[in-house]
This record gives structure tokens, sequence and C-alpha cells, in this order.
């Protein structure tokens, strides 16, 4: 008796133990989300004190890209802090590391909530964002706060361009970030 349910006892452990979560490794192609700490200040870079959503996308040529355009009311919404992304306003929410130097700017993987949207062609959009954004080479920021590093105020905009390997870009209007925004 005494054998049997040890043997039970651990099956069951052996089971449950399948049923925990792995390391990730670095051959995982999707990973689970993890949410940048919420801050309630932005970051000292520029491009942290603002909210950007995709607003328009050209290709190589300078023609307009509807691949990018916001489907429905889900339009890409960017959130840079602290050397982080965080992209929300589609079905999942994505996050990657990022780096500038100067006017050059290089994203880490992409990693991504894994639910599944109710919509396909919303789940291929946000696939193929996430696939296409570590190929940016290039940002460019232009506010109408004049060229100071001074915190942006309530009313005013400013235009992110993100430019890609291949020549294309994506073009976002930005609206300030305070840090209760952020939250």
């Amino acid at each position: 008796m005494y054998n049997k349910n040890l043997i039970i006892i651990l099956a069951t452990l052996l089971l449950l133990s399948g049923c925990a979560q792995r390391p990730l490794s670095s051959s995982d192609t999707q990973t689970p989300f993890e949410q940048p700490a919420a801050s309630t200040t932005t970051g000292t870079d520029p491009i942290s004190m603002w909210h950007w959503k995709l607003a328009k996308a050209t290709t190589p040529a300078g023609d307009t890209d509807d691949t990018w355009a916001p489907i429905g009311n889900h339009a890409a919404i960017f959130d840079f802090d602290d050397k982080h992304l965080a992209v929300s306003g589609l079905c999942n929410q994505m996050a990657a590391s990022y780096t500038t130097d100067g006017d050059q700017i290089r994203f880490g993987q992409v990693t991504s909530t894994m639910r599944m949207c109710p919509d396909d062609s919303l789940m291929r959009y946000e696939q193929a964002l996430g696939q296409h954004l570590p190929k940016a080479t290039h940002w460019q920021l232009q506010h109408n706060h004049g060229t100071d590093s001074a915190s942006p105020s309530s009313g005013q905009t400013a235009q992110l361009t993100l430019a890609f390997d291949d020549g294309a870009k994506w073009f976002f209007t930005g609206t300030p970030a305070t840090g209760r925004e952020r939250e």
C-alpha cells in the first residue's frame, strides 16, 4: 500500500512539473509579454516625452503604404520609456527594447501577449508589425515647442519618423506624455 501511494504521488509530481513554465531560450520565436514598470515621469530621451500614434507609412519609393493603416479603430500606439518600447491599441500588448545613437535606432526582439484576436486581419497586422519593427534603422523627431529639450505641454504636437533598412518609413503623430497617462 505504501509503495502504491508513493508511486501515485511521484507520478502526480512528474505530471505537474511538465505543466510548469520552462525558461525561455534565445531560440524561442514567441515570448510572453513583460510590461515595463510604470513610471511617474518620462525618461530623459526626447522620444519618451510623447505618446506616438502610427498615422501613415510609405514604401521605399515614397508612395503611401496602406499595409500599416489602422484596422478599424485599432491604431498602433507607441510609448518609449527608459529604453523600452510598449505598443498598445491593437489586440495584444507588445514590447521591445531599443537604443538610440544620434539619428540611429535599434530595436530588440519584439515580445507580445498571445491573446486570440477576434479579427484575423488584426492578428496578422500585429505579427507583421512585430517582425518589421526590428528593421528600423533611423529616427527623426520634429515638434512644435522649439528646439530645446523642455518637456512638451498640453496642446503641443510632434511627429516621429522611423526609417527602415529598405527605405520605407512610418510616420507617427505625438501627443505629450505625462507620468499619470503612462501608468
